[in-house]
């Protein structure tokens, strides 16, 4: 959504300044000007859809974190969807589409392994899409679903994922991060959810 008056976003860009290391003050006195007192941004003009409901057959969009990547004038941004990865590409955001394939529209790049005992066997959204160290693969972090209940309870955990064609297709990589509490016991469906929430990796 668009607004029409200038807003200053100064807690998140020092957050994100803060992280690549820019220069400024780092102290804690209140009374010192924020990290960001050179930074604005300015969000102008009417309210914009730029996915309707359903669109693309996409629902639920996005269910969590976006990750999004320019290279060469065009923009490639990953998201969870349903309980899949969905990717859009485009030369601006209000031109993105999904890929084809065959005549097919085709916005589901990773989903679920549809296998009950894996830890995302119900739930795979990628949050965050890095360059991997060899300069041409991407490296993914997606949040992890397990629903082994069927009453709503479910068990969450980090997977990882590689692509070697830009982020059109992934190859599982396995499970990264779990939860330090002791997981419920098999059979056990009185819990709510267990394991840690959505990934935001970042270079440093």
């Amino acid at each position: 959504r668009m607004r029409s008056r200038p807003v200053r976003y100064h807690v998140v860009i020092a957050t994100s300044c803060f992280a690549l290391a820019c220069g400024g003050s780092t102290s804690g006195d209140s009374t010192s000007p924020p990290i960001s007192s050179a930074f604005r941004i300015d969000l102008t003009g009417p309210e914009e859809t730029v996915l309707d409901v359903g669109q693309f057959g996409m629902f639920h969009t996005p269910d969590g974190r976006m990750s999004f990547r320019r290279v060469n004038g065009e923009l490639s941004l990953w998201f969870p969807c349903a309980v899949s990865t969905c990717f859009l590409h485009g030369t601006s955001d209000t031109q993105l589409l999904p890929l084809q394939s065959g005549g097919q529209i085709t916005p589901t790049v990773l989903g679920p392994s549809g296998n009950s005992s894996d830890f995302d066997g119900d739930y795979a959204g990628i949050t965050s899409v890095l360059p991997s160290v060899n300069g041409h693969d991407l490296f993914g972090v997606y949040h992890a679903e397990q629903h082994p209940c069927g009453n709503g309870a479910f068990l969450r955990a980090f997977g990882t994922a590689r692509s070697t064609d830009g982020g059109h297709t992934w190859t599982r990589q396995g499970q990264i991060a779990s939860s330090a509490e002791t997981p419920p016991p098999p059979g056990d469906c009185s819990f709510g959810v267990y394991g840690p929430g959505d990934p935001m990796v970042t270079l440093s």
